[in-house]
């Protein structure tokens, strides 16, 4: 395919040179034009880009480097690009949404529904990542690339880059396919065109410079004393026969049994396996003296009690989310560890305390694998900073598919790039559930923060890509401190079911909540009646 792409020669950037380049090794044919239009960068960009470290997405470039990433491309090519009439125009420089006709495909990235770099600037300014899509010539409405996050806010180049890398990705999948690909469906991410925004100015940048001092004090507060700062902790609770069914109704910490601690670690990530007659939990560790998560397990028992988790896998790298399974009467573990650059599956060589590495299944940096069988295959969906070359991004908003016939064969990935660009649902929250018949799938909700709930949504096994109904979103009652949950394990065992979820709160919050009386649920009624008085 022959493509023209349009940038304006004052506002070329190192994320150009980074796309024409995916463009160029996915076989793609780029003729880089120049377009004056909005002359030299406004003074509050060109302070920003000052002020902050460089990033290696917005490094100002001269133009000749994005004709020179296309041109890298063009040495085995049969006839001459620079001649050729273009099959699709990217437009990078447009400020209007492109007419609608008969000429040649259109494509401009659109922040929010509009046009233009300053509105993707506008909104991380505001402290908040746009919804991305694409406005196609040759469609009514946009194609939807979905909502990415962003992780540091007041970092204003690195949410730039994690915004970008999303933008990479959902064009280079409409370039290469054959009809255009609506990564998250319209609805979530937006519908109709927008043209009107609000641009920045410098009154932005004191808050700007406010907000990072404040980010810096807790950094260094959070350095000094790490006992003292909001953890994580694990929670578990043992139903009567089957577990209730999953609904939005808020989740109370006094519910639950807390896994304690020893003020040196915290506990997170809990997975449940029912083994030998027993409960088993295994859990991220995270001692504060080493920084580095390592895999422990403790036994939950009936009575409410459970032991001080035991480590029982530890490596070079940090290590987490540890999903434990059967197949084939063998037990598997297999925990995040995109420190190592991949993800190894390790099986019981004495369960539940001594692991052996057994294969490499995926040879890419992904965060929260999480593996199923759907279709007569094994399925994994994690997520990832991003694609080689371009990992600026946050592990909190895509999510990529990988299958094989069977858990030790090769592993490929489904699809050319992530199945879904969602903060509140694409990042995996635990195991899938299965329940009566139905099948759930629990994400984390990243939309205000990491792990800040999870979102359940039906799972259907005859599409493993596709976006499930929501049906609950499971957070702790608003005004408590508490956030989370951010995994979730559900485990049938005899006559009762075991659920295990995490926690995010001071270690005095925590406490509290877990203490709290319940309130019979007349004098409940009161204390909400009185309290809805007052707010009137």
């Amino acid at each position: 395919m022959n493509v023209e792409v349009r940038v304006d020669r004052q506002h070329t950037w190192s994320w150009h040179v980074v796309l024409i380049a995916a463009l160029v090794a996915d076989g793609v044919r780029v003729r880089v034009v120049s377009v004056e239009t909005r002359g030299r960068r406004p003074a509050w960009m060109r302070a920003i880009l000052a002020m902050e470290a460089p990033h290696e997405a917005l490094r100002p470039v001269p133009f000749e480097a994005l004709a020179a990433a296309a041109d890298a491309g063009s040495a085995d090519r049969d006839s001459d690009i620079g001649t050729a009439e273009p099959e699709l125009v990217l437009d990078l420089s447009a400020e209007e949404i492109p007419e609608r006709g008969d000429g040649v495909r259109t494509l401009v990235p659109l922040f929010d529904g509009r046009p233009g770099e300053e509105r993707l600037w506008a909104a991380v300014l505001a402290q908040r990542a746009p919804r991305l899509s694409l406005a196609d010539s040759t469609r009514d409405r946009p194609i939807a690339i979905g909502q990415p996050a962003i992780d540091v806010p007041h970092a204003v180049k690195r949410s730039l880059g994690q915004v970008l890398v999303r933008l990479i990705e959902g064009i280079v999948i409409n370039v290469t396919a054959a009809a255009p690909v609506a990564i998250t469906p319209v609805a979530e991410c937006g519908g109709g065109y927008r043209v009107r925004a609000e641009i920045p100015a410098l009154s932005v940048l004191p808050s700007m410079v406010t907000r990072k001092l404040a980010a810096k004090a807790a950094s260094m507060a959070a350095a000094l004393r790490p006992d003292l700062q909001d953890k994580w902790a694990v929670a578990w609770r043992r139903h009567p026969g089957r577990a209730p069914a999953f609904s939005d109704r808020p989740l109370s910490l006094a519910d639950y049994n807390v896994l304690p601690d020893d003020g040196r670690r915290y506990y997170a990530d809990p997975f449940l396996i029912a083994r030998d007659g027993a409960i088993h939990c295994f859990v991220e560790e995270f001692p504060y003296a080493t920084r580095r998560g390592i895999i422990s397990h403790t036994l939950l028992r009936d009575d409410g009690t459970a032991a001080t988790p035991r480590p029982v896998l530890e490596t070079g790298h940090h290590l987490s989310y540890p999903q434990v399974f059967v197949d084939r009467g063998e037990v598997y573990m297999l925990p995040e560890q995109h420190e190592a650059g991949g993800l190894i599956l390790y099986r019981a060589a004495r369960f539940p305390d001594q692991w052996e590495p057994v294969a490499r299944l995926i040879d890419e940096p992904v965060h929260d694998a999480t593996l199923f069988q759907a279709s007569g295959r094994w399925w994994i969906r994690a997520t990832m900073a991003g694609p080689a070359g371009m990992r600026w991004g946050t592990s909190w908003d895509s999510a990529y598919l990988w299958s094989a016939d069977d858990l030790l064969s090769t592993w490929t990935r489904a699809g050319r790039g992530p199945v879904r660009i969602d903060a509140a649902r694409s990042r995996p929250a635990g195991p899938l559930l299965r329940d009566g018949g139905m099948t759930y799938r629990p994400v984390q909700d990243c939309s205000a923060g990491y792990g800040c709930a999870v979102e359940i949504e039906e799972f259907d096994d005859a599409n493993p890509a596709a976006p499930g109904r929501r049906v609950a979103r499971l957070s702790f009652t608003p005004g408590t401190g508490l956030s989370g949950p951010h995994a979730l394990s559900r485990i049938p065992s005899g006559a009762a079911t075991f659920e295990a979820i995490d926690v995010f709160a001071s270690g005095y919050d925590i406490a509290v909540a877990h203490r709290a009386p319940r309130r019979p649920p007349l004098q409940q009624a009161i204390a909400l009646a009185m309290a809805a008085a007052r707010a009137v």
